[in-house]
């Protein structure tokens, strides 16, 4: 499952702000009209490139950054937190552990500033969230468009994926400012191991 060249994605707000349980009712369903989830991570190239389209979007950097609302739902029988693709969760950030009562209302969230994941009151206000909306992975041979008109595939193009050098809206200027605003780049300004464009669509 790889999120770059297997997944079509749509950053649908960006700074968005509420309790997360009324976001979280919301965004399931604006995402299930489309037949897409919030972010449903299962490794670590999943968490990474979520957490890198939500910096991708623009924000004041001297503020907040933006939280990550996951694709999780409350089990009413077990009262664990499963994804809502109805899959287990079988992967975590930073040790968190998914043994909470979920029916208490704390909600699990990543932390792209801090790289970890994190429980939140679902009742706080006082948070930002970038809201991505994710298809499940899809077949690469698929000819056309994948993601049809409305979304957008994310390709991975550094060379260890055998792809171009990199997109020429992507490319680093220069080490002081390395990605133009959309994109994400690869630490070295070499476009590796990571360089995308993403499209930002704010309601």
């Amino acid at each position: 499952e790889l999120l770059f060249s297997g997944r079509c994605v749509k950053t649908v707000a960006q700074r968005a702000k509420d309790t997360p349980e009324k976001m979280l009712a919301k965004y399931k369903t604006e995402c299930g009209n489309t037949k897409t989830f919030l972010p449903i991570v299962k490794n670590d190239m999943d968490n990474d490139g979520f957490d890198k389209i939500a910096a991708a979007a623009p924000h004041d950097a001297s503020k907040m950054g933006d939280l990550v609302l996951l694709g999780v739902e409350c089990d009413a029988k077990t009262h664990r937190l499963r994804w809502m693709d109805g899959s287990a969760i079988n992967y975590t950030k930073n040790g968190i552990e998914n043994s909470r009562d979920c029916t208490k209302g704390d909600i699990l969230v990543s932390n792209p500033d801090d790289n970890k994941w994190e429980f939140v009151s679902a009742s706080r206000t006082d948070y930002f969230f970038s809201i991505i909306c994710a298809t499940a992975p899809i077949d690469d041979t698929t000819s056309g468009k994948p993601c049809g008109d409305e979304y957008q595939e994310l390709k991975l193009n550094g060379p260890d994926e055998g792809g171009p050098a990199c997109l020429p809206e992507c490319k680093c200027d220069t080490l002081a400012d390395p990605c133009k605003p959309g994109c994400a780049c690869g630490p070295d300004c070499g476009c590796a191991p990571v360089c995308f464009k993403v499209s930002i669509t704010v309601f």
